[in-house]
């Protein structure tokens, strides 16, 4: 049996690649993904820094992802009104541009912490209208129904691969250009006034540079769009609200999203801290600590691909809840490496069975007219609700300390799932038959 079903996990695991849409979208998107995660950690490290303040590296992430709150359910209007692969190409560019930008302000030595906050709003804009545009492209990128189950959980995948990789390069880039342009000035083979962050400048610009092979996928894919009747744009939204909420399976993994997204996610954003201040370590440690999270988000989002039916998916959210809220308790009293990796392990094994199943029950169960406003919503809690913990979690490590701040998380995460076990019916008791 054992044997039976490890046979079954393998045949189900590559199903959307069936589809050249897919597999197209697949490897622009790994690449694109992996920029992404180089340029967080030299993000991370930069903001640090700089201001040596907790508070700014949740501000920072506040100010890169909030704005998705409010602009996350527009981006669900007008992708019923505007052509969904343009619009996404075009947001791409754009943010391959805001990369330059930053590269560029960061290597000549005139970034500050008011240019970065600002630098984080504007890249917030622009996420805010990619997520929920890119999650909707998914369903048209498959050739089955019964594929895009895997194909979610396999772009779970893509960015849990970019995030193992892409923080392991961005840590060590940071740290080797920094040693031998110190080792170089030491010597005085370099003038005295080569900007100090010259390592995360290179990040910025490799991130740059990777939003292209997400650019050329699109262009080279070949999809018919539907076409949606559209009314009034005020009403379309609060019609998909009022639906949303009015269907207890949506209702229930948005509420259940919102509520670990504001606590238990957001010790993520303490990482650089607790490498430097806890671990006594530098953009190395930083890094085997993001990857580490990765490994764990990786192997959940493996298991995710690798299903077949939507049975049982009620149980996923009590084994999210419970692995976030084991790992964040661990990972308050760790102070070893090792232990603070094992405990980030388990935090992205929890994450990601949460996003990918919420992600997949919604496209799955929503009717076809509002899939493009719940995924809107779906992104306005992981970008506008997560940044609001974040600033507040690192408000309380300023003023309580790191530790005690991610074990009131890890708490918050227990209480959640208790909450969530009185509430589960509303999905186990829901048939979805399109997985079938």
């Amino acid at each position: 049996m054992f044997v039976g079903k490890i046979r079954e996990f393998i045949v189900n695991f590559g199903r959307a690649f069936q589809s050249r849409n897919y597999r197209l979208f697949f490897i622009g998107q790994l690449v694109s993904c992996t920029g992404n995660q180089i340029q967080a950690v030299a993000m991370g490290w930069l903001v640090y820094d700089l201001t040596n303040s907790k508070t700014m590296l949740g501000t920072i992430l506040l100010l890169s992802q909030a704005p998705g709150l409010i602009l996350s359910p527009v981006a669900g209007i007008l992708m019923s009104r505007f052509n969904k692969r343009r619009l996404l190409m075009t947001v791409l560019v754009l943010s391959s541009l805001h990369a330059l930008i930053l590269a560029v302000l960061t290597l000549t030595g005139v970034i500050t912490p008011a240019l970065l906050l600002f630098m984080a709003a504007f890249m917030g804009i622009l996420t805010s209208l990619e997520m929920p545009t890119r999650h909707s492209l998914i369903y048209f990128m498959v050739k089955e129904p019964s594929h895009l189950g895997n194909a979610i959980a396999l772009n779970s995948m893509i960015f849990n691969l970019g995030r193992l990789v892409g923080p392991a390069i961005g840590g060590f880039a940071i740290s080797l250009i920094k040693d031998n342009w110190g080792a170089a000035l030491s010597q005085g083979n370099l003038p005295s006034d080569v900007p100090s962050h010259i390592g995360e400048s290179f990040c910025f610009f490799l991130n740059s540079l990777s939003y292209f092979a997400a650019v050329i996928a699109l262009h080279l894919m070949d999809f018919v769009l539907p076409v949606y009747e559209r009314g009034e744009a005020a009403h379309d939204f609060w019609e998909g609200l009022k639906t949303a909420w009015t269907f207890p399976p949506v209702r229930v993994v948005l509420l259940t999203l919102s509520l670990i997204g504001a606590t238990a996610i957001t010790a993520n954003t303490l990482t650089p801290a607790i490498a430097r201040d806890i671990l006594h370590g530098d953009s190395r440690f930083l890094g085997m600590l993001q990857s580490s999270l990765a490994l764990g988000a990786i192997l959940s989002a493996g298991y995710m691909a690798c299903r077949s039916t939507l049975k049982y998916f009620n149980y996923h959210f009590v084994v999210a809840t419970l692995s976030s809220g084991t790992g964040l308790m661990i990972y308050s009293y760790s102070s070893s490496l090792r232990l603070s990796c094992f405990a980030m392990f388990l935090m992205g094994l929890g994450q990601i069975l949460l996003f990918s199943s919420t992600n997949t029950l919604i496209q799955l169960i929503a009717p076809h007219k509002y899939r493009d406003r719940f995924i809107s919503f779906y992104a306005a809690i992981l970008l506008g609700v997560v940044p609001l913990g974040c600033q507040l979690t690192g408000f309380l490590a300023d003023h309580i300390g790191l530790r005690e701040a991610v074990r009131i998380c890890s708490l918050c995460s227990f209480l959640v799932m208790i909450w969530y076990l009185f509430n589960r019916h509303h999905i186990r008791d829901h048939e979805y038959p399109a997985t079938e």
